[in-house]
C-alpha cells in the first residue's frame, strides 16, 4: 500500500513539474542555427512525455490501490523492499552523475554505451550479446538523427577534442 501512495505522489509531483516547465519555455530565445521548429519545442516535447506518463502512474496507483484486499496487503518478503529501494535509488543517482561527468570527459557516444549496460544489468537484463547491441547501435543512431534531423550537436568530450 505504501508503494502505491509513494507512486501516486510522485505521479502528482512530476505532473505539476513538467506543467510548469511547459509554461515556463515560453521564454526562450530563439538563435543559432535558422530552423522551422522553436528552441522550446524539445523541452516542451519532453515535458508533455513527463505530463503523460505522470497521468499514466497516476491512474496505476489509483487502480492497484482499490484493488488491495485484507488478504494481499499484508504479503512479506524475505527482503527488506525499503533497504533495497534506497540502496538503489543512491546507486542509481550515482551512476546518473558518473554519466554527466562522463558526458563532459569522453562524449555521449562513448558515455552512453556505458550507461545502457549499466543499467540494463541493474534492471536484471542477462542477454549480454542484445544488450551490447543495443547499447551500440541506439546511442549511433540517436546521434546521427540529432546531428542530421534536428541539427543538434550532443557532447563531444574534452578529451576527444
Amino acid at each position: 500500500m505504501r508503494k502505491y501512495k509513494q507512486d501516486l505522489i510522485m505521479g502528482v509531483v512530476f505532473l505539476f513539474l513538467s506543467l510548469f516547465l511547459i509554461i515556463a519555455t515560453d521564454h526562450f530565445i530563439s538563435g543559432g542555427i535558422a530552423t522551422a521548429i522553436k528552441s522550446s519545442f524539445f523541452p516542451r516535447l519532453s515535458m508533455g512525455i513527463i505530463a503523460v506518463v505522470s497521468v499514466a502512474l497516476i491512474l496505476s496507483s489509483v487502480h492497484k490501490m482499490r484493488n488491495i484486499t485484507p488478504e494481499n496487503a499484508g504479503i512479506k518478503t524475505g527482503v527488506p523492499s525499503e533497504k533495497v529501494s534506497d540502496r538503489n535509488m543512491i546507486l542509481f543517482a550515482a551512476i546518473l552523475v558518473a554519466y554527466i561527468v562522463s558526458l563532459y570527459l569522453i562524449g555521449f557516444l562513448l558515455a552512453t554505451p556505458i550507461l545502457i549496460d549499466t543499467l540494463m544489468f541493474l534492471l536484471g537484463g542477462r542477454r549480454f550479446v542484445l544488450i551490447s547491441l543495443l547499447s551500440i547501435i541506439t546511442p549511433i543512431v540517436f546521434y546521427y538523427v540529432c546531428l542530421h534531423f534536428m541539427k543538434l550537436i550532443l557532447p563531444v568530450g574534452i578529451l576527444m577534442k
